[in-house]
């Protein structure tokens, strides 16, 4: 199946999954538990928009631990992390996309990335919602990235078609738990 017809069936999949916010605590448990997430001292995770996974449970685990969170935001079709403060509100941005007011955030200063997609291959491979804003960004961090989604959204190795400007996932994160996919070499 081509990446368009892959993206309606994802949609759709993930639209009819009963449950979420249930599914939503399970993912960001497993989340919590990543080494690389206890490790990091930055975290770039997204505001959920249609059906997926809510993070802001993560939002609040961050904000406890000490740790600067950051979210995108789109400034002529280029993503950008911004800080996110635990006080201050999330404005509507570009696609409708939730984002913060604070400061840029250079990609080189985050460890761990929360990537949204609507589907993820069991490859590391990342199915997003075809713009390429975030596999831009990806190509400017060596930080390390977690696709997250729910399980009726994850498929086997190279079921997702993949170009040479897509950045895979080191992490996949579901209501099933977190597996690290084959370790990528760091640049």
């Amino acid at each position: 199946m081509n990446k368009a017809g892959l993206r309606r069936e994802l949609a759709k999949r993930r639209g009819a999954i009963p449950g979420r916010s249930l599914l939503d605590a399970r993912i960001a448990e497993h989340i919590l538990s990543l080494p690389a997430y206890r490790a990091a001292k930055t975290v770039m995770a997204y505001a959920a928009i249609r059906s997926e996974p809510s993070l802001f449970a993560i939002f609040e685990a961050c904000f406890k631990a000490g740790k600067r969170l950051v979210l995108p935001a789109l400034r002529g079709g280029r993503m950008e992390a911004l800080e996110h403060a635990p006080d201050s509100a999330l404005a509507e941005g570009a696609f409708h996309v939730p984002e913060p007011r604070g400061r840029v955030i250079p990609p080189g200063e985050i460890d761990l990335i929360l990537c949204p997609g609507l589907g993820f291959g069991r490859d590391g491979a990342r199915l997003g919602y075809g713009r390429g804003c975030y596999d831009r960004f990806l190509s400017e961090t060596r930080a390390l990235r977690a696709g997250v989604c729910y399980g009726a959204c994850l498929l086997g190795a190279g079921e997702i078609p993949v170009e040479e400007w897509d950045r895979p996932m080191d992490f996949l994160v579901t209501e099933d738990g977190a597996s690290p996919r084959a370790e990528r070499k760091r640049l």
